[in-house]
Order: structure tokens, then C-alpha cells, then sequence
């Protein structure tokens, strides 16, 4: 038996309730560690402004160790430390130097790796309490330590030296430059697992923003506190050290090495031992190289040996009625080991290991199965109820058979099961189909003969199936007589069965005139009239018949004519010396009757097959037939041809069927040559004309067809062409007196013409043959052949040369051609496309162009004249430095002197067009001076200006809100060293030398900074700080401010674009509060505040009061009215706030009790009439019946007086 399940009967609870009972034992043991609780903590603040702090204190504690008997302090007590060398009790801050914070909330987090199944552990269940306010801290140059103590820490710690006696110190220090902390996020897992990567950011965020760089490392922990003094108000720095276990260390964890990135904060663990360890992170804030303040961390890992938690589940692969055998399909992800138990309940001793398991139960029954799936030390359960029935069914049945008239199937069920048999389904299959029924013994009859197949279902209460199959012959004798008496001439034959059944026994008599090769369908051919009888048996059935055959004699028919028609006359005779009947037809089945006489003459086109018969239907009929061959010469031949005089073609006759065979015989004429007799001829005509040549055919039964051919001689001559070329042009021109049409082919593959003339473009050169093609009736051809070659010259008449420079003499050359220059002084190559010329003198250049692949085609020349200018020379000035922007008056100096000047900068930009430059220098250049003579020469003189400028800029906030510290910095470029002076110095907290300044503005304000470099150079920048206070713009308006339950009132606040509104109490009674205008339906008398927050993140809150009036106190009807028509209180009317009101019925009364006046409607008042007349004065009773919008009814009761 496994280990992991040996003497466990409860196995399955066990894994249920595994958690629980873990917890159970870990607290059993409190009492030995009820002190020790301490996980780790953190301790960060951020400045609002105005010397105004938010401090936040998270402590993180063990709330099983600890369990309730070691609480959170509540309050918190945070001391105040100066931060200087002496480190004395800030005693002017808070409360003698502490602040005592109460708790705001504390999350129990008992974590459990998602999949993951620590091995044997024991488990830590983290509270954590937040401790979060805002404090005033005031200025000091020293700057301040918050301290926060408290012990003990856990004494199931392994890297610490007496854990149990050890607290801890949370440290946070304020510089005094109104600094934020760096702020962390979540901490992290309270698991990792052993032999598994570990990583987590520790990454803080700066909320001052990218002017600060963070930078992490590891640290050792502080001590705090003691056992027997465990909280209360902070021991006075300095702080000692906790002791690591031997070991252990700052970047150890007993072997383990753990490692932090400095910039990023991640952390990087791989665990190789099992226990529980203390870290230490810090976060260190630096600003421009200087440390500004350091915020610490620290936490608990602890490192476990997991595993992965498998899931059971498993179905069932048999089917319920398969009986007492039960197979198991296991559908367990993440399983290593596999425990089945097939009688979870009753019998655990029948089990597997097997992963698929089968099981065969002793009787049927409903079973809980179990199966435990186990990862390692990971475990889970799955259940699930099965039905074993044992159905035990067995289908069959007999039959028995009887041949009468018609056969007879008698079924009789034998079948047999456990459990009641409610359903039976047969299903015959018979040549004649397929018969279904229901039931249990029957009987079928059939009347065909055949192989059956029976087949029986039948299905218990439970559902379950069993069936069998069988199959039979039933030997049905049904023979179909092709009739019981037939007619025959003599010679002729009948089948006696319509439909052959072999396999039968048939006894046919008498023999003779019968063909028994095939007993079944015997053949009858008899010489006289014969009746034959047969008996067929198989098995018991058998069956007995007689046929009658009558013989008699036939009538003689003899068939004459011709049997070859040339012209497709036909005539046919039919002769019998008994009968003078006649049918005649193309069918020989004679179903189209073409004529009844013994003659017979008609006409055909083809080859045509004649049927007559003799003798009508009471006697023996003769047919005879004959096949008339249609022998017309078909020919087939080209009617007329067409040719050129002295040209000379073959004419062909064929026959129209590649079959047939005919003689020709041509007429003599004197532009045939050849053998007449033959079907194909030469024809030569040698003059222009018309020609008709006469030919006569015959085929082989002699029939004949004579025929003529027309043929046209036409003359033709051979054309002339012209071809014109351009030496070295590609294009030639074109030209012939060609007949007909025309094509054109100037032998390049490509180019084609149909024109008379015109020109052709080639490609490129080449020896091309040029070809026409003149076709009218006969085709003439003429060629000529060219040359051409591409030689194009594109030389200017003249260039122009400065002095020293160099000029190219056809920049468009051809390197492919052959050139020749002359002379050759000055030029690179004279035999170059494009040389380059440098010559000190002008002078004319000649060339001479050859295509090289075609040295006998033509050449090309031309010539260029190179014209030399004087020499040049240019003067900008010596290079120059300044120190400040400003106007600079430059004279270039040019020789000759007579000579265009431009200024310029590097990019091309035109300054000035003269020898005089006037400039405003804004940054470091170059200016160039250019001068051009008459002939477009130049030259270049350049002057370096450099400008030492500074970029600079005052950086912070344009918009502070009231009471904050405005913070300044100078920004400078380039890096250099610089002094600085700021204004206005009396609101300038600290040096006002400082590159960087805080100052309290109350209003808006334009700061001045004033740069100075160490070459004099002084700069100044302006930067406009405006203030924000949204508290004197908010208001807050209530209409109404007076309502009953239930009623609704506008509440409205100043309105501004870019504010964010945030409105208590938030009891429900808004429709919306984050607007500036949102509806209330207050239950009772409130005071709304409204918090806005402007586009700068400055807050202000203002606040309206909404008081609530019961029903009864809203709702009032007046004791006296005088309707005496004077228009003052003339009506008695309900008075009662708009909308109040959800019901309301008034009734009023005489003294006498009759009723004067009623209504439901609040808006209707009494004039004091009564049926249409006014009442005297008097003393009315009156009953109000109302209710408001919580529906609830009220009711007054009470008199009126109405005056006059």
C-alpha cells in the first residue's frame, strides 16, 4: 500500500478539509511564539505644500503566530528626529516630537499559489494595517527622520539570530527641500517555491517627477524595541543592526544568493533551501548627484517545496448494459499516482492503481466510486454514484414453414432476461421487401419464393438490447407460362416459360420437337400440332400444366429487280403462287407500310434496304429483302482557280466518299499537262485570260457525271523599292510601286509596314535586309539591303573655361562609337566619348565618329570651340570670435576688381550682393564670399564666425495652488560653469546663488534668473508663476432648500470647464456626485460640501444645507378666508410646496354636518358658495385626508371661519 494513503479510512475528508486542519495545528502551538508576529512594514510620505505632509505607514504582521493576543497599535506613534549629527527629538513637531496615527484598515491576506501545492509547509496568514494623515512638519534646514518601532519579529525566521527577541525599525527621512519619497508598489508574494526562478519589481515611483534618479540595493535591517517593551514611542537614533545567522547574510538566504538591480529594483532569488527569510530593500532619491532622502523595506519570503495540484475526473467508457463489468476512463490532468476505490462506502478493500482501470462487480447495485489523484505531496478526490444492473438478456426464437397455395412463416419467441422484456421488434427481410412488426409470435404468409432473413430485437425496463438473426429458404413454386396454347408455321420455335426458375424439378412429355438443354425454358419446335405437359416440383410443393403448339404450313415468295440505282429510280416485283398479298417496307418489323402491290417503284438518294412480306395474318407469312445500292458520282472539287500568268497549279478531282472509285477522263485544251485519265492535273496558262477545263467521271457500276472547272489567269509584275538613309541615323525611309497588298518586313523581327511608303525607326544599328511583299492573286517579292548606325553628335558651338577648371566636350557621347579628336593638347584622351579638356589658351576642338561593329558604314564629324577666361582671385577676411549676438560689417576684396561679389552661407542662402556683408550674428557660421567676372567665372574666400551662445530656460510649475512651495531650476546649454542670481529675493526660500530655488508666492509672480559665464558674458531668463484658488470662485446654490421625504432639490456649484466635482455625504441621496449639479433626495435635514479640483490639481470646498420638513409640517390649509371679491384671500386653498403632495382629499362641513365642498385635486380652492350660491359667514368643520411622496396618509382635522 502507498505511503501517501496507509491507515487514512477518512482519506477523502482529509483532502476536503486539508486547510483547515492545517491551520488547526499551526495554532495549537501559540503560546510558544505569542509575541512573535513582525513580517515587515514600510515607511513613506509625500508633500502637499504649504509645509504640509501625507504619511503613510503600512505594517505587515502574522496573524496566526500572532494571532488576536498581539494587535496592531492603534494609534501608531511615529517619532520626529532632527537629521543632523546630534539626531535630538524634534520636540516642536506634533506632539513632543511623535505623531499617533490610528489604524484605517487592515487585509488579512492568506495567500496560496494559484496551482501550486506546498509540500509539508506550514502557512502564513499576513495582516496588514495602513495607517495613513496629514501633518504639519515645519521648515528646517536640518531636515527630519520619522522612526516607527515595534517587536517581535516571527520566531520561525531561519536567517536571523534570535527572531523572537528582535524588532524592527521603519525609517523615512525629510530633506528639506520640500522632497517627495520615492513611493513603492505592492509587496510581494508571501510564497516562492524551492528550485524555481524568483523575481519581483520593487520599482518605486518619484512623484517629483524625471529630475530624480532612484537607485536600489539591499539592506540589513534595523533593530527596534524589545521583548519586554515591544511598541510605544521610538527609541532616539542611532539604531543597531539586526545579527544574521551564520550562513546567512545581506545577499544570502542560508546558500541561496539574492540579488537586486540597482536601477530597476527587480529582485532575482533561485532557492535551493526550504525555510523562512527576512529581506531588506532600500530605495535611495538622488538629484543631481546629491542624495536627497532613502526610504527602506522590508519582508518575509517563504520558500517551500511545491508541487503542481492536480484535478481528478473520470467518466465511464462501458455502457450500463454491459453488466457486472464496469470500465473506467480517467480524465486526471496533472497525475502521477492513480487509487480507485469501486465501493467507496460499503468495501474499500476492492481498489486500482491502474490509470484505466475495469471492474466486475458480484451484483448489481448503485456504487460510489472514488478516485485519488496524487502529484507529489499534491492530492484531489473525485466522486461519482454508479448503476451496475445485470440485464442477462438473450434473444431468440423458432420458426416453422408451410407450402400451400401460399407459403406460411410461423415466429415463436423464445427470448429470456433478468428484468421485464417491454419491447419486440422483428424485422423480415423478403425478395418482395421488408416487413416490421411489433409483438411477440406471429405469423407472415408470402406467395414468392426466395431466401429470408428474420431478424429479432427486443429492449427490458432498463432499456438494454439484445437481438439475433436468421435465415431461411422458402421454396414457393410460381412459374409464369409464356401462354397456354401458341400458333407456329412450320420451322418456327416458342419459348414455353415466360420466366426461367432453375433449380426446380421439371418433367416435361412428350419429348419429341422440345430443346431440354435448359428443362426450366424449354425451346418447341415441333413438326405437327403437339400438346406438352409438365409437373415441377421442389420439396414438398409441386405444379402441373399443359401447353398446345399448332403447326401449319407457309406461303412461297419470290423477290425480282434491280439492285444498283445511278439516277435513284427504283422498281421492285413480289410473286407467290399462293396468296396475292403483298406489304411492302423499309422496317423489318414493317411498322410504315409504303405500298400493297406487287409492284413497287419509288426513289432514293442512298444506299436503301426493301422488306415485302406475302400473305396476310391467318396464313404463314414470307418476308424477303433486297439492298438497292444508290450510285450517283459524287464529286468533290475547287470550282475555280485563280493564278498569275506563267504560274502554275495542280487541279484535283476526288470523290465525296474516301470509299468510292471513279475514272476521269479530261477534255484536251492546250494549258492542261498530263495524263487526262488521271484525277489530279497541271495546269500552265502562259497568257492572261479565262480558262474552262471539262472532265467526266465514272464509278464502278458505270454510272457517270460530267463537269467543268473555271480558271483565271491574271498579269503580275516583280516590284521596285527605294530605300533612303541619313548617315548616323537609325531611320530609313521607304518606298515601292508594289501591286495588291503590301507588306513590309525590315528585318529587325520587330518592325512591319503595310504602307506604300514612308519611314522606319530602328532600335538600334545594324546590317538589316529589307524585304516587300506585293500579293494580289499570286505573291511577288523584292529585298534590299542596309546599313544603319546611330552617330549622333550633340557638341555645343562653344564652352566656356575658367582658369584651373576643366570642362567635358560632349557630356552626351556614346561610349559604344569610335572617336577621334584633334588636336590632342589639353584633352585626357582623344580617342574618349567625352573628354575632358584643360587648356591655359582657347582654341577649336574636331571629332570624328565610327560605329566600330559596322567600320565600312559612314562617318560623323563635328567641332566645339573652347573659350579660356582670365584668372580670379577672392578676399573675405580673417576668422572672427564673439561673445554675444550682435551686428557685424564685413568687405570682401576681389582682383581683378571689376567683378560681381555675393555673401552666402554654407547652405547657398543669399546675404548680400556687394563686397559689403551686414550681419546680425545669432549662432556660430561661416560666411562665404563669391565673385564673378564677366565671363562666369568665380571664386570662393571663407570667413569662421563663432558665437558663444547660451541656451537657457527656467523650468517649474506655471500654476501653483495656494500654499505651495514653488520650486525653480535653471537649465543651461551647453554644460558649463556658470553663476547664477535670482529675483525677487524676498519670497526666495534659502540661496538665492543656487541653480535651483523654492519660494511662497500669494499671487502671481515673474521670477528672474541672471547667468554668468568666465568670459563675462551675462544672460538673463523670466519665468511667470500664476496662482491658483478655485475657493474664490465656489459657490454652492440649493432650490429649493426646503423639501418633505421624498421630494428632489437642485444642487448647484459654480460651474467651470477642467474642474472635477466630488460632493458628501455619499449616503445615496445623489443621483450623481462627481457633477457640478446633481440631483438630492435627502431623508433628512443635510449639509452638501462640494470638493472641486481645477485643471492645476488646486482643491476648494464650499457647502449648501437642504433641510427636510415632514409631510404633516409641509402641508397647510388656512382657518379663515373672507370671498367678499376684493381679490385679497377671496379662495380657500391647500398650501403645500410644489410637488409635495402625492394624494390629498379635503371635505368641508356645515355645523350641521352637510357637506359643502370636497375635492381631490390640491390646485382646486373653495370660493365659500354652496350649489352655485355664497355662503353667509359661519364656523366650517373640515377632514384633510393627504399624502406626500412617501405615500404614508395623514390627517387633519379641524374649523374654518369664512368672512365677509
Amino acid at each position: 500500500m502507498p505511503y501517501w494513503y496507509k491507515n487514512n479510512p477518512s482519506f477523502g475528508r482529509i483532502i476536503v478539509l486539508r486547510t483547515i486542519l492545517a491551520l488547526t495545528i499551526i495554532l495549537s502551538a501559540f503560546t510558544d511564539i505569542l509575541a512573535s508576529h513582525i513580517v515587515g512594514g514600510q515607511l513613506t510620505y509625500r508633500y502637499l505644500g504649504n509645509n504640509r505632509y501625507e504619511i503613510k505607514l503600512v505594517v505587515r504582521r502574522d496573524c496566526i503566530h500572532g494571532s488576536d493576543t498581539v494587535p496592531f497599535d492603534n494609534p501608531a506613534i511615529i517619532g520626529v528626529f532632527y537629521n543632523d549629527e546630534d539626531k535630538e527629538k524634534a520636540f516642536r513637531v506634533g506632539n513632543d516630537g511623535t505623531f499617533r496615527f490610528q489604524r484605517m484598515n487592515d487585509d488579512t491576506l492568506f495567500e496560496r499559489i494559484d496551482t501550486i501545492c506546498p509540500s509539508g509547509y506550514t502557512p502564513v496568514c499576513v495582516h496588514q494595517s495602513t495607517y495613513i494623515d496629514t501633518v504639519f512638519i515645519p521648515f528646517d534646514e536640518r531636515g527630519y527622520l520619522l522612526v516607527y518601532q515595534r517587536c517581535c519579529r516571527n520566531k520561525t525566521l531561519d536567517n536571523i539570530e534570535q527572531p523572537a527577541q528582535t524588532g524592527m525599525t521603519l525609517i523615512a527621512n525629510v530633506t528639506p527641500l520640500a522632497n517627495n519619497s520615492p513611493q513603492f508598489g505592492d509587496f510581494p508574494p508571501i510564497y516562492t517555491c524551492l528550485g524555481a526562478p524568483f523575481t519581483f519589481g520593487h520599482a518605486a515611483t518619484d512623484p517629483d517627477g524625471s529630475g530624480d534618479s532612484l537607485v536600489y540595493s539591499l539592506y540589513t535591517p534595523y533593530q527596534g524595541k524589545t521583548f519586554d517593551d515591544p511598541a510605544g514611542r521610538p527609541d532616539t537614533p542611532p539604531y543597531t543592526q539586526l545579527l544574521w545567522k551564520t550562513g546567512n547574510g545581506l545577499g544570502n538566504l542560508n546558500g541561496s544568493l539574492l540579488a537586486i538591480d540597482p536601477v530597476s529594483g527587480l529582485i532575482q532569488l533561485m532557492p535551493n533551501t526550504p525555510g523562512q527569510y527576512l529581506v531588506g530593500i532600500c530605495v535611495s532619491d538622488y538629484r543631481g548627484g546629491k542624495l536627497l532622502s532613502t526610504v527602506y523595506r522590508d519582508f518575509e519570503i517563504n520558500v517551500v517545496a511545491c508541487g503542481t495540484m492536480p484535478t481528478a475526473a473520470f467518466t465511464l467508457s462501458s455502457d450500463l448494459c454491459d453488466g457486472l463489468s464496469i470500465a473506467f476512463r480517467n480524465e486526471s490532468m496533472g497525475g502521477s499516482e492513480y487509487l480507485w476505490y469501486f465501493d467507496w462506502i460499503n468495501d474499500r478493500s476492492l481498489r486500482s492503481q491502474m490509470r484505466d482501470p475495469a471492474f466486475i462487480y458480484s451484483k448489481p447495485g448503485t456504487y460510489q466510486v472514488a478516485l485519488i489523484v496524487k502529484n507529489l505531496s499534491c492530492i484531489d478526490t473525485a466522486f461519482l454514484n454508479v448503476t451496475v444492473i445485470d440485464p442477462q438478456l438473450d434473444a431468440n426464437f423458432k420458426f416453422e414453414v408451410s407450402c400451400d397455395s401460399v407459403a406460411s412463416l410461423k415466429l415463436e419467441d423464445l427470448s429470456s432476461a433478468r428484468y421485464s422484456i417491454l419491447e419486440h421488434w422483428w424485422t423480415v427481410s423478403a425478395p418482395q421487401g421488408t416487413i416490421q412488426i411489433t409483438g411477440g409470435d406471429t405469423t407472415l404468409f408470402f406467395k414468392e419464393r426466395g431466401k429470408y432473413e428474420i431478424f429479432l430485437r427486443i429492449k427490458d425496463e432498463f432499456g438494454c438490447a439484445d437481438s439475433i438473426k436468421r435465415s431461411l429458404e422458402i421454396p414457393l413454386i410460381d412459374i409464369e407460362f409464356n401462354g397456354d396454347e401458341h400458333q407456329l408455321c412450320i420451322g418456327d420455335s416458342v419459348r414455353l416459360v415466360k420466366s426461367s426458375k432453375p433449380g426446380l424439378s421439371y418433367n416435361w412429355q412428350p419429348t419429341e420437337g422440345l430443346d431440354l438443354s435448359d428443362p426450366s425454358n424449354p425451346l418447341a419446335r415441333p413438326s405437327k400440332t403437339t400438346t406438352y405437359r409438365v409437373t415441377i416440383s421442389e420439396g414438398p410443393c409441386s405444379l402441373e400444366a399443359a401447353i398446345l403448339v399448332v403447326v401449319r404450313n407457309n406461303v412461297n415468295l419470290l423477290l425480282t429487280g434491280d439492285s444498283v440505282s445511278c439516277d435513284g429510280y427504283v422498281t421492285l416485283r413480289a410473286s407467290s403462287d399462293s396468296t396475292n398479298i403483298f406489304k411492302w417496307s423499309k422496317a423489318p418489323d414493317f411498322h410504315n407500310i409504303l405500298s400493297s402491290d406487287s409492284v413497287f417503284s419509288t426513289r432514293i438518294s442512298e444506299n436503301t434496304r426493301f422488306y415485302v412480306m406475302a400473305g396476310d395474318s391467318t396464313e404463314c407469312q414470307d418476308t424477303a429483302s433486297i439492298l438497292v445500292k444508290y450510285r450517283k458520282v459524287e464529286l468533290k472539287f475547287q470550282k475555280e482557280y485563280s493564278l498569275c500568268a506563267g504560274d502554275s497549279v495542280q487541279i484535283t478531282v476526288q470523290t465525296a466518299s474516301p470509299n468510292d472509285s471513279v475514272r476521269i477522263r479530261w477534255n484536251d485544251h492546250p494549258i492542261l499537262h498530263g495524263d487526262k485519265n488521271q484525277k489530279a492535273i497541271w495546269a500552265y496558262p502562259v497568257h492572261a485570260g479565262v480558262y474552262w477545263l471539262v472532265f467526266t467521271a465514272w464509278d464502278e457500276n458505270n454510272c457517270s457525271i460530267t463537269d467543268s472547272i473555271k480558271l483565271v489567269s491574271i498579269d503580275h509584275p516583280i516590284p521596285e523599292i527605294k530605300i533612303a538613309n541619313e548617315c548616323g541615323s537609325l531611320e530609313v525611309g521607304y518606298s515601292t510601286n508594289a501591286l495588291g497588298r503590301i507588306l513590309w518586313d525590315f528585318g529587325d523581327g520587330v518592325g512591319s509596314s503595310t504602307s506604300q511608303s514612308g519611314k522606319y525607326l530602328y532600335l538600334k544599328p545594324g546590317k538589316y535586309t529589307i524585304r516587300v511583299k506585293s500579293d494580289t492573286i499570286c505573291q511577288r517579292f523584292a529585298e534590299q539591303v542596309v546599313i544603319v548606325v546611330d552617330l549622333k553628335i550633340q557638341l555645343s558651338d562653344s564652352l566656356f573655361l575658367c582658369p584651373g577648371d576643366t570642362v567635358a566636350l560632349n557630356p552626351g557621347g556614346n561610349p559604344k562609337l569610335l572617336y577621334t579628336w584633334s588636336p590632342p593638347e589639353g584633352l585626357s584622351d582623344v580617342h574618349s566619348h567625352n573628354p575632358l579638356c584643360n587648356t591655359d589658351i582657347s582654341r577649336w576642338y574636331y571629332v570624328t565618329v565610327r560605329d566600330p561593329d559596322y567600320p565600312d558604314s559612314c562617318a560623323a564629324m563635328d567641332s566645339v570651340y573652347v573659350l579660356v577666361a582670365p584668372a580670379l582671385f577672392a578676399n573675405a577676411g580673417r576668422d572672427t570670435i564673439l561673445c554675444a549676438k550682435g551686428s557685424l560689417q564685413i568687405t570682401g576684396i576681389a582682383h581683378p576688381p571689376d567683378v560681381k561679389y555675393s555673401w552666402c552661407t554654407l547652405e547657398g542662402k543669399l546675404l548680400a550682393d556687394g563686397p559689403v556683408l551686414k550681419i546680425d550674428i545669432e549662432a556660430s557660421g561661416e560666411y562665404i564670399l563669391k565673385v564673378y567676372d564677366a565671363y562666369g567665372c568665380s571664386a570662393s574666400d571663407t570667413m569662421h564666425i563663432e558665437l558663444y551662445e547660451l541656451k537657457g530656460s527656467i523650468t517649474g510649475p506655471d500654476v501653483v495652488c495656494l500654499g505651495d512651495t514653488v520650486r525653480l531650476a535653471a537649465q543651461t546649454e551647453p554644460y558649463g560653469s556658470y553663476t547664477y542670481e535670482w529675483q525677487p529675493g524676498a519670497i526666495i526660500l534659502g540661496d538665492l546663488h543656487d541653480s535651483t530655488i523654492l519660494a511662497i508666492i500669494s499671487g502671481e509672480t515673474r521670477f528672474s534668473v541672471t547667468i554668468a559665464n568666465a568670459e563675462g558674458c551675462v544672460w538673463t531668463f523670466y519665468h511667470t508663476v500664476e496662482l491658483s484658488d478655485p475657493a474664490s470662485e465656489l459657490q454652492v446654490s440649493v432650490d429649493p432648500d426646503i423639501v418633505v421625504v421624498g421630494q428632489e432639490t437642485q444642487l448647484t456649484a459654480t460651474y467651470k470647464p477642467g474642474w472635477h466635482y466630488n460632493w458628501e455625504p455619499k449616503d445615496g441621496s445623489l443621483n450623481n456626485d462627481t457633477i457640478y449639479n446633481p440631483i438630492a433626495r435627502p431623508l433628512k435635514t443635510t449639509r452638501y460640501t462640494v470638493t472641486v479640483t481645477d485643471e492645476n490639481g488646486c482643491t476648494a470646498t464650499a457647502d449648501g444645507q437642504v433641510s427636510v420638513q415632514t409631510c404633516p409640517d409641509a402641508v397647510f390649509l388656512p382657518n379663515a378666508f373672507s370671498p367678499n371679491g376684493d381679490s385679497k384671500n377671496d379662495e380657500l386653498c391647500i398650501r403645500s410646496r410644489a410637488g409635495t403632495l402625492a394624494r390629498v382629499e379635503l371635505i368641508i362641513h356645515s355645523r350641521w354636518g352637510e357637506q359643502v365642498f370636497t375635492t381631490t385635486d390640491p390646485t382646486f380652492c373653495w370660493d365659500g358658495t354652496f350649489k352655485n350660491k355664497k355662503l353667509s359667514p359661519d364656523v366650517f368643520g373640515y377632514l384633510l385626508k393627504f399624502s406626500c411622496l412617501e405615500q404614508e396618509q395623514h390627517v387633519k382635522i379641524g374649523n374654518i371661519t369664512l368672512l365677509k
